[in-house]
């Protein structure tokens, strides 16, 4: 079982039951930060970032169920709109993130 803290408040089910999901499934070196939000311009809030022994991963929950067909940058899921993929953002929080671990550890960046 997953090590889980808590930064904020999940919004939706759908991250209630990411969260519960990692947690039961990853194994106890895992740990999973959630609703995290970071320092900047515009408030960016990171969904999940998951600590491995090995990386930390930056996870975008969306909640979509069924088949999603992407053209370009959009997304269409079944029965739902169309949007903007998540994957510029996810890169965008990734960058920021990286930043500020590297920042704050300039003498060991690994």
């Amino acid at each position: 079982m997953a090590k889980i803290i808590a930064v904020g408040q999940p919004v939706n089910d759908a991250e209630r039951q990411a969260i519960a999901y990692l947690r039961d499934h990853l194994p106890l070196n895992y740990t999973v930060i959630h609703n995290v939000e970071l320092p900047g311009k515009e408030n960016m809030e990171i969904d999940l970032v998951v600590l491995a022994p090995h990386c930390v991963y930056v996870v975008d929950v969306k909640g979509v169920r069924g088949s999603v067909d992407i053209y370009g940058t959009k997304w269409y899921p079944q029965g739902r709109q169309p949007y903007t993929s998540p994957l510029l953002k996810g890169r965008q929080n990734a960058k920021i993130l990286k930043a500020l671990l590297t920042d704050d550890n300039p003498t060991h960046p690994e």
